[in-house]
């Protein structure tokens, strides 16, 4: 008696996706929780002590006073955002990840602003960043949807 001869069929995955969104997605999530943390405790201590200044006299502006609220928190939004839907494989999270960068940037000339603004200090690490976060657009761009 022969044995029938079987069928063998071969299954291959397809290509598998770049870690990089991931990668990058989970770092801005890491860091936009502690933005987070940090700006409402030092944005907090810097309007309570504002006040108490203002109380004595000192003249304080409203930037000085609530700029870190103003801008620095809803850019680390904006981050935590982004970095989430980076994870997804979603390219409109790098342009929400750029875009933060870009508000901590504004952030960055108008608190730093006046006479004594180093332009190249208040842009460094945005723009550092901002290269980072645009490394799966560079990386994996066929990957996001």
């Amino acid at each position: 008696m022969e044995a029938a001869p079987q069928t063998v069929v071969v299954v291959q995955q397809g290509p598998s996706r770049n870690a990089t969104p991931k990668v990058i997605g989970i770092i801005a999530i890491i860091i936009s929780s502690l933005s987070i943390i940090m700006t409402v405790l030092v944005g907090g201590l810097l309007a309570l002590l504002s006040e108490g200044a203002n109380e004595l006299g000192a003249e304080i502006s409203f930037l000085d006073q609530w700029g870190f609220i103003l801008f620095y928190l809803p850019a680390a939004i904006l981050l935590m955002v982004g970095g989430i839907k980076c994870l997804k494989y979603q390219k409109m999270g790098v342009f929400l990840m750029l875009g933060a960068e870009g508000l901590y940037a504004l952030g960055n000339i108008l608190i730093l602003g006046g006479e004594e603004l180093d332009i190249v200090s208040a842009l460094m690490w945005p723009v550092i960043w901002a290269i980072v976060w645009a490394l799966p657009l560079m990386l994996a761009s066929g990957d996001l949807e």
